[in-house]
């Protein structure tokens, strides 16, 4: 309620840090290494501070409306991402490149809803998922963010609407049962609620993707080192493959030069993948394709026919030429009969794949609403499960009713797969089109009313001025 920020040092009991605002702070997040804060305020301005310097790196306009916001860094990148509220009172997310606010936000504001409830949003850096807990219902969404864009995962949906919502450290999940988040929130301010966040796969094997290394307990810097000056890349981190193990975790210190050097060897040393047996068949057949004929470099042009009547490959050529050229001919937009026909197969392609995209959104939706039961720990509510981020995925997944359809960043997908990825992939845009079209209509029925209301209005006052008339006739 002062307009500050204060850090305080809890060993010596003193605000050694004030981040002096012109109005009242409404949330606040550090970054990854821990040098820079970032900031919003009832002045509808979204600041990143050099804490130790008290100094603004960069400025910038966030939402319009000036009901509360809420910002988060987004993990290790030099990103953040706000929840807030536009003039007509949609909830909105943004994504902010946290070192040039003044550009505004990156690729426009996504419209998620219409309601007067805060979104309070939480990362996870370790699967680039970004969770939003709406205040007042019982919402929770979830987002991947991938290349400074989201992409809509699912729904967690309950009943029991949330006050407060927090996750749990990453080193508290169940790694056997593959939870990648575990999360508190309050039930009508009576009780603790923990729900559960489950990666649907069935494997008896470490899954290296959806584990990597994570902050452990463990501090980086102690008070009086980072009070002093002194900056570390990161948090340390733990090996999760030990706490499978069941063993000692070990210990890591996150380094900005490893992540270079791995993106560096990434083209040098791609990814390996378990071959299945039918990769394995696929591969020796592909190693069995015949070269290429290669064409002898002829000087001479009169060479040239007893060249290609010894070349067997030519007659192939020709006849591939020549069917290419029917296929082509039937289709030729030049020609009216094909026009039409084209047309019409267009009619008929376009109508299932409308009816998939109705079928597919109205599973997901379904799929947004389930919950499962715990056995063995009674209370505790598994949330709709979530599927590994597709950028790590190198197989298609078969996506059942229960699990979260696959963001469209995954470039090997089922077709059913991509064609509702499309869909979230278009969230910010597509949701906007149809809040303008509902307010359109909104505004078109207003005014049909008020249109009839004043021709009541006008029959009411001739009425009454026939009566008029007709009382001062009688005088």
């Amino acid at each position: 309620m002062d307009y500050t920020v204060r850090i305080w040092n809890i060993e010596t009991g003193k605000d050694e840090i004030i981040l002096k605002h012109p109005d009242m702070v409404t949330s606040m997040s550090f970054s990854y290494n821990g040098k820079y804060l970032a900031t919003v305020a009832k002045d509808k301005k979204l600041r990143v501070w050099d804490v130790r310097n008290n100094k603004i790196v960069s400025e910038g306009k966030a939402h319009d409306s000036p009901k509360n916001q809420r910002v988060v860094w987004l993990g290790a990148d030099d990103r953040l991402a706000t929840t807030g509220f536009s003039r007509l009172s949609d909830r909105q997310i943004g994504i902010w490149d946290a070192f040039n606010l003044e550009k505004g936000d990156l690729g426009g504001f996504y419209t998620v809803d219409q309601s007067a409830g805060i979104l309070m949003p939480f990362y996870d850096d370790s699967n680039k998922i970004l969770y939003l807990a709406g205040k007042g219902d019982g919402n929770i969404r979830y987002f991947e963010f991938n290349n400074d864009e989201l992409f809509e995962l699912s729904e967690y949906s309950s009943t029991q609407p949330q006050r407060g919502f927090c996750m749990a450290p990453k080193r508290t999940v169940n790694v056997h049962e593959n939870e990648i988040m575990k999360a508190y929130k309050t039930v009508n301010d009576l009780c603790i609620e923990p729900i559960s966040f489950i990666c649907p796969r069935r494997s008896e094997v470490f899954q290296d993707d959806i584990y990597p290394n994570a902050a452990s307990d463990q501090p980086a810097l102690t008070a009086e080192e980072w009070f002093s000056g002194k900056d570390v890349d990161g948090p340390i981190l733990f090996d999760f493959k030990s706490v499978y193990d069941n063993t000692k975790p070990t210990l890591v210190a996150y380094s900005t030069k490893n992540i270079k050097k791995e993106k560096e060897q990434e083209p040098e040393e791609p990814h390996k993948q378990v071959e299945t047996p039918k990769a394995a068949e696929v591969k020796k057949v592909i190693e069995e394709k015949p070269t290429p004929v290669v064409m002898p470099a002829i000087n001479n042009k009169s060479n040239i026919d007893d060249v290609l009547k010894k070349d067997n490959g030519v007659p192939k050529l020709l006849q591939k030429a020549v069917s290419l050229d029917a296929v082509n001919g039937a289709e030729n937009p030049e020609s009216d009969e094909s026009k039409d026909v084209k047309d019409e197969e267009w009619e008929e392609v376009k109508k299932p794949v409308e009816t998939s995209n109705k079928s597919n959104v109205s599973g997901r939706s379904s799929s947004a609403s389930k919950t499962k039961q715990d056995d063995n720990q009674p209370g505790t509510i598994a949330a709709t499960k979530v599927i590994e981020a597709p950028k790590k995925s190198n197989a298609s997944t078969t996506v059942s009713s229960s699990n979260i359809v696959s963001t469209p960043k995954a470039t090997n997908e089922t077709p059913t797969t991509a064609t509702t990825s499309s869909t979230s992939k278009s969230m910010g845009l597509k949701q906007s089109v149809d809040k303008l079209s509902s307010l359109v209509l909104h505004l078109e029925s207003i005014i049909e009313g008020l249109t009839k209301s004043n021709l009541e209005k006008d029959d009411r006052l001739k009425a009454l001025e026939d009566k008029v008339n007709e009382l001062l006739d009688k005088k």
